[in-house]
């Protein structure tokens, strides 16, 4: 059963902002960045891993998903040869592999409750209105 949720287009808002935020760090000339060890590649696959966390929400439909998980795979690759072509940043494989991880990981990961925070964050909104 699917909970139709009311706020659709500002969750898809918020959800391409996101997507949108990952173009702009990941193409700025000097992100920001903590020095802790593998800190690089914990922000890839959580950015990612967020991303599709995010829009598996929004779409209950399983080829939907798929969809999602093909694009930001192939997202996350296109952005490293970007960040190659730049002269500025380093392509990395790694770095694709962390972004593809945490689609996957997401994509296969997140059920029940967790793929209903935005609706169960609607209902609050509503019995609070």
């Amino acid at each position: 059963m699917e909970n139709k949720l009311h706020y659709r287009t500002l969750w898809l808002g918020i959800g391409w902002a996101y997507i949108g935020f990952i173009f702009f760090v990941s193409l700025m000339p000097q992100p920001p960045m903590l020095h802790v060890t593998y800190f690089d590649k914990l922000s890839h696959f959580t950015a990612y891993a967020v991303a599709m966390a995010w829009f598996i929400q929004l779409y209950s439909n399983q080829l939907t998903r798929i969809y999602y998980a093909l694009a930001f795979v192939c997202m996350g690759i296109g952005i490293e040869f970007l960040q190659g072509l730049s002269g500025q940043r380093m392509f990395e494989y790694a770095d694709m592999l962390a972004n593809s991880l945490g689609v996957i990981c997401a994509l296969f990961m997140v059920n029940g409750v967790s793929a209903r925070m935005l609706w169960h964050i609607e209902q609050r909104l509503i019995r609070q209105a």
